[in-house]
């Protein structure tokens, strides 16, 4: 049986996650307080339940969800929502919309099923305009958010899988508010939502579960006696209330960031990141880092799939308008630029842990601080030798003098 999440039925959805989604997003809304007349993109807007709490709440001038599920986007649009939303399909690390289209970009309840989730928050801050909103929560399943949780560790006891998505870790908010950070947003801060949903009986609850897209499948696989041991189970640790009642909880963790007025926008068009991943297949291709100076610029590509990263860097140059390679080579360390010699390159494309998400680098008298991307970073200096060139002795190369991790700044371990 396949391992992949699949959101195909928008209305049982709807009655699955729905009400659970709408709990979180009034919260969601309130804390993030928005403006009226924004225009808003909900990302992996699914059934549009959250969409419709946009519309409803906060006095949008447009509001775009997209999805890649078309039953979903399909459902969606016999909501109320769909008088002045535009659902369609879409991917969440590569937007169908230009630069600056929106004033406001969310991602409700779906950044832990995004595969690379810094492509996703990158790709919202590209299409956001500079000071506004860009956001995001999500059920906190590694530390027991997830609305039916208490029925997946039932399973699991029972020897039943059930499959999670592929970025769990990212609905954490120290990994959360990293993410922000290394998409190069501004203002950045996290907070933890707790909702309460009450269900008619037991009866309700369980053909509630049934729906389910990651449990429905797991339950249909599982003989009429286990399935009579894990209704009991669930009996006996959801305790009706005089009316029969069932009511728990459930937690989220949620983040915001603002888009900064410098922050870099990429032309997808002739910009030197298309050059440089020419020749690459795009299924396995994305750009971790782009830094240009003048008419040269450095593109730090991956090259392979997440599970096998290959880290390739490219030399561009510009000429009456358009870019162009200059070469490229793997390996990380100290080099000059192959488009232009006097612009000095350092690269620790592998050396970076998982929990650093930025790091200082000294040269000469200057220090410059770097996103890492992925445990990746780069910087470019102009007017450096060449580590080839003996007028740069080895104790004079720069180094990281700072790494910061979960927002704090501390002195680098030997070996950096």
């Amino acid at each position: 049986m396949s391992n992949e999440i699949r959101f195909t039925d928008g209305s049982g959805y709807e009655r699955y996650m729905g009400a659970w989604s709408r709990l979180a997003g009034e919260q969601f809304l309130e804390w993030i307080a928005p403006s009226p007349g924004l225009r808003w993109l909900d990302v992996g807007c699914g059934n549009g339940a959250f969409t419709e709490l946009i519309v409803d709440r906060c006095a949008p001038a447009s509001v775009d969800g997209v999805d890649p599920s078309i039953d979903q986007i399909e459902f969606a649009r016999t909501r109320p929502a769909a008088r002045m939303a535009r659902f369609q399909i879409g991917n969440a690390t590569s937007l169908p919309f230009p630069n600056d289209a929106f004033d406001a970009a969310v991602m409700p309840l779906v950044i832990s099923f995004v595969p690379d989730p810094a492509a996703g928050v990158a790709e919202m801050a590209r299409v956001v305009a500079p000071g506004g909103i860009v956001s995001a929560y999500m059920w906190d399943q590694p530390d027991g958010g997830l609305p039916y949780g208490t029925l997946i560790a039932e399973m699991e006891s029972m020897g039943v899988h059930v499959p999670v998505p592929p970025s769990v870790d990212a609905s954490r908010a120290d990994v959360m508010q990293n993410l922000w950070i290394a998409a190069g947003l501004d203002r950045v801060e996290t907070r933890s939502i707790t909702v309460r949903r009450t269900f008619e009986n037991f009866e309700d609850f369980w053909a509630t579960v049934q729906l389910g897209p990651a449990v429905s499948r797991r339950l249909a696989s599982m003989s009429a006696g286990q399935l009579r041991q894990l209704e009991d189970r669930m009996r006996g640790l959801l305790q009706a209330d005089a009316s029969g009642h069932i009511s728990y909880t459930a937690r989220a963790n949620a983040v915001q960031g603002r888009v900064t007025s410098s922050a870099k926008k990429v032309d997808p068009h002739g910009s030197p990141e298309t050059v440089a991943m020419m020749g690459f297949p795009e299924a396995s291709c994305r750009v971790l880092h782009c830094q240009t100076t003048g008419d040269d610029a450095y593109v730090l590509l991956n090259t392979g799939s997440s599970a096998q990263p290959y880290l390739y860097g490219i030399s561009c140059f510009r000429e009456n308008g358009r870019w162009f390679e200059a070469g490229g080579g793997n390996g990380p360390g100290w080099s000059a630029s192959r488009a232009n010699p006097g612009l000095g390159l350092l690269t620790f494309w592998d050396s970076v842990s998982a929990d650093v998400d930025a790091v200082r680098v000294q040269y000469a008298d200057t220090e410059i601080e770097a996103p890492v991307v992925d445990r990746t970073f780069f910087l470019i200096w102009p007017d450096v030798p060449s580590p080839d060139d003996h007028r740069l002795p080895p104790a004079a190369w720069p180094r990281v003098v700072g790494i910061r991790k979960n927002g704090e700044w501390q002195r680098p371990l030997l070996g950096w």
